[in-house]
């Protein structure tokens, strides 16, 4: 990392069906530390994201905050994994308003693997609460981990509505 430098990486990434990170996008940059944002997430691997029981690609958002002090290198952070997603409920007001549209939400992940907190950070009206009762139920393998020791951990998450696939669950 620049010494110096701090400040928030927000990066776009997307997943092959094996879960491995394929691709990456900076959406907000930091010259000085896109690539060791985009590194570390590179390294990132997901359990692969089923849908109707068939391995799929992904794409989400990480945001990476740097501390000018050096003490987290974001590349030694070990991201938690998701063991439990839960699928929003598609909210019948919005379909039957035709609404659709991607819910970016920022998350904080505890210790403990649970979500602790939820922002809505891109708002699609009529959605935007159905989007953050599912992620509050998510778990994760634990907050994150630097040096063996476990670690409070913020990203974003991207859940998007789209009244096709909606109509197609059971």
């Amino acid at each position: 990392m620049a010494m110096g430098i701090g400040g928030t990486v927000v990066i776009e990434a997307t997943t092959g069906k094996d879960g491995r990170v394929k691709s990456t996008k900076v959406l907000k940059s930091i010259p000085a530390l896109n690539k060791a944002a985009t590194d570390a997430v590179k390294k990132w691997v997901y359990e692969p994201f089923l849908l109707e029981g068939k391995p799929r690609s992904i794409v989400f958002t990480v945001t990476m905050n740097f501390s000018a002090s050096g003490r987290l290198d974001p590349a030694k952070i070990e991201q938690p994994k998701i063991v439990r997603q839960v699928t929003p409920v598609y909210p019948p007001e919005a379909a039957r308003a035709n609404i659709e549209g991607t819910v970016v939400l920022g998350i904080t992940i505890g210790e403990s693997g649970l979500v602790t907190e939820v922002k809505v950070l891109e708002s699609v009206p009529g959605l935007d609460q159905a989007a953050i009762d599912a992620v509050k139920k998510w778990q994760y393998t634990g907050g994150g981990w630097f040096g063996g020791q476990p670690i409070q951990y913020s990203t974003t998450v991207s859940i998007r509505f789209a009244l096709n696939a909606a109509k197609k669950l059971p």
